[in-house]
């Protein structure tokens, strides 16, 4: 299994690739802007993306629907920050379907998200 990481927070980062490696996964990459995103799924597809909904240079939901384009078959999740999420309205919200979660929870989370199982 490949997971590619896009966020900009570092400390997220670490705590995404610390947890990958606990649950055995050892196919990832971390990245850190939409522009990146964009060269390296040009070139590799994943079987998991997490991408923060709000990159510092793009959106990162616009970056997941052409993932989603290029392989249907994949898993992509939309993180957001914690603050953010109150200022989605509920039709933004809507125009997507990918597993959505807080940053705050992607920990707990992260096994049934890209395994499909809970640790």
């Amino acid at each position: 299994m490949s997971v590619l990481v896009v966020d900009s927070d570092t400390i997220f980062q670490e705590s995404v690739i610390n947890h990958l490696l606990i649950y055995g996964v050892d196919s990832f990459e971390v990245i850190s802007s939409g522009e990146e995103a964009m060269e390296r799924l040009a070139k590799k597809m994943f079987d998991v993306i997490i991408i923060n909904f709000l990159l510092p240079d793009s959106s990162g939901l616009q970056i997941a629907m052409e993932f989603q384009n290029r392989k249907p078959d994949s898993k992509i999740i939309i993180v957001i920050d914690d603050d953010q999420f109150s200022s989605i309205n509920g039709n933004a919200k809507s125009n997507w379907n990918f597993p959505t979660i807080l940053k705050s929870a992607v920990e707990s989370m992260l096994p049934q998200l890209v395994l499909g199982s809970s640790i």
